[in-house]
């Protein structure tokens, strides 16, 4: 089980063998399953905790704390954003510097904090994560910010590769 400081519901999470990872929150009638084929309508469900106020979208410490729940939501865990706070997050750079990639300008260029832009109430953000097999992906994600009860909603998620699986070594997971 897991506990997130915006949850007050219980999140628990189960791997298997295969190492494909499902994600349940507890809700009145039972638990959802958020990494499912409904998507983003049960990451939305959950989303509706979270509250996250228009004066977040400029602070690092609370964009890497709601990127970070939104890819694990989305995907599963030990997805790490890009961003100032995420490269303090990861350790030593050099110690991912262990495979094709060995350039630290390209973990610090990879990790520039994102910005988010908005029309109106609704915002996009463009993201890199570092992913376990070594690989990193852009994120573009767009999503509708209800100012009255500071919480938002997701429209889509898209992820596409930028670093292809063991460019980076993963030192996070030994």
């Amino acid at each position: 089980m897991v506990e997130y400081n915006w949850s007050s519901k219980n999140v628990f999470m189960v791997t298997t063998s295969r190492g494909k990872t499902g994600i349940f929150m507890e809700k009145s009638a039972g638990f959802v399953h958020v990494n499912s084929g409904r998507g983003l309508t049960a990451m939305n469900e959950i989303l509706q905790e979270y509250h996250f106020a228009r004066d977040d979208f400029s602070d690092p410490e609370r964009v890497y704390a709601f990127l970070n729940e939104v890819t694990f939501l989305r995907t599963g865990p030990r997805l790490i954003p890009c961003s100032s706070v995420g490269l303090r997050k990861i350790g030593p750079i050099r110690a991912w510097l262990k495979y094709l990639e060995d350039d630290e300008l390209v973990i610090r260029e990879l990790c520039e904090d994102p910005v988010f832009t908005f029309v109106g109430d609704t915002w996009t953000v463009v993201f890199n994560v570092m992913l376990p097999d070594g690989g990193v992906d852009q994120w573009t994600v767009t999503g509708v910010h209800d100012s009255e009860a500071n919480v938002n909603q997701i429209l889509s998620a898209e992820v596409c590769e930028v670093k292809p699986a063991d460019t980076f070594h993963y030192p996070l997971l030994g």
